[in-house]
């Protein structure tokens, strides 16, 4: 064999054995990540099988009816909805400082809906539903939807609500931005009173914490801010419009002071203030985050918009006056006096033994609990 033979055939067999390596690091990398994926999918199957034996249990239903995502890749600065991405449909977190709701070291993970979802419709109590997400132990969070019409739901965009008020008659003292204090509070469990507990479905209403974080997050003279204000969007760098400059902090479905966590009277949840009358409240700003929405900026197209002004339970500032936070017509996130006449749309949350009946979470086809 000549030189120039003998090259080539060095030649070829160094690209070969080149090949060769990257195939196999191709095939490991795949490998890696089928495991990954295999590991994220026994652990749906878990939760699937942990809150109960049937799979017609309301959780185990969105599971296998949806594909749950992680939701690492989220930017909860900016709004979802179908046009510009950033998370439709159901995701989850397994990060204990966010799941953590009554801040007692253990987080179970959080399933919730974002963006612009067309299939988180439950039929309950005689009335719609839309499904927000699930607490720690598998109940799931629901926001009032309307009237069951002509075999349909009230869609997004729909204005929904029970009643139209202030949060708050009383809107200079501020021991009166908790909700306990609140008229809204009145308003809500008459409602509850009527509707709901006089009916077998109430047993199926489960006891779990509404969040009325009071933490100060800064001040300013006389004004306070309460944890709320951390939650709007920051730019690091005014002079650098890019987007890994902006910035939320804290975003979590913790609930860090017990004295903010409320739940039943004769509840069971020793961390929390059991102050309530009845298991009924209102959407927080933390859940308008998570399902899409953001402070300020309008989305008319996450599914907890409803066209319309109306109440969360989450307190913004208090200086002689108190604020709230609200949702606005536009879908975006804002804040207003406490005096100020918005919707009020009750929150409850469904236990983890409900069964599904039938139903596929279309507004024409929802699930209908039994």
């Amino acid at each position: 064999m000549n030189k120039k033979g003998f090259i080539s055939m060095t030649l070829v067999y160094t690209f070969l054995i080149l090949f060769l390596f990257l195939t196999l690091a191709i095939l490991n990398t795949y490998s890696n990540k089928n495991k990954f994926l295999d590991a994220i999918d026994d652990k749906i199957n878990d939760d699937i099988n942990s809150f109960s034996n049937s799979n017609n249990n309301l959780l185990n239903k969105l599971l296998i009816d949806n594909t749950p995502t992680l939701d690492s890749n989220i930017l909860f600065h900016k709004i979802s909805n179908l046009s510009v991405g950033n998370g439709n449909g159901l995701f989850y977190t397994d990060d204990k400082n966010k799941t953590d709701l009554n801040n007692d070291g253990v987080g179970n993970r959080i399933y919730y809906f974002r963006g612009e979802v067309d299939n988180n419709y439950l039929l309950f109590g005689g009335f719609c539903w839309k499904i927000i997400r699930t607490n720690e132990n598998g109940s799931i969070r629901v926001r009032y939807d309307g009237l069951f019409e002509n075999g349909t739901c009230p869609t997004t965009g729909t204005r929904v609500y029970i009643n139209t008020s202030s949060y708050n008659l009383n809107n200079t003292t501020e021991d009166n931005m908790k909700f306990i204090n609140s008229n809204i509070k009145d308003i809500l469990d008459e409602w509850y009173l009527t509707n709901i507990s006089t009916i077998d479905a109430s047993l199926l209403v489960s006891d779990e914490i509404f969040c009325n974080n009071t933490t100060i997050s800064e001040t300013e003279n006389t004004k306070k801010y309460y944890h709320s204000k951390s939650l709007i969007p920051k730019i690091i760098d005014s002079d650098d419009s890019d987007e890994e400059n902006t910035f939320i902090e804290n975003l979590s479905f913790v609930c860090t002071n017990q004295d903010d966590r409320y739940t039943l009277i004769d509840g069971s949840d020793f961390s929390s203030n059991r102050v309530l009358d009845y298991p009924i409240g209102l959407l927080t700003m933390e859940d308008v985050m998570f399902a899409g929405g953001v402070y300020d900026i309008p989305n008319k197209k996450h599914y907890l918009n409803t066209g319309n002004d109306y109440w969360t339970m989450t307190p913004y500032s208090f200086d002689t006056e108190g604020n709230n936070i609200y949702i606005k017509s536009d879908g975006s996130i804002s804040n207003a006096s406490n005096s100020s006449n918005f919707d009020i749309i009750p929150v409850i949350s469904i236990s983890s033994s409900a069964l599904v009946s039938s139903g596929n979470g279309k507004y024409d086809n929802p699930y209908i609990i039994r």
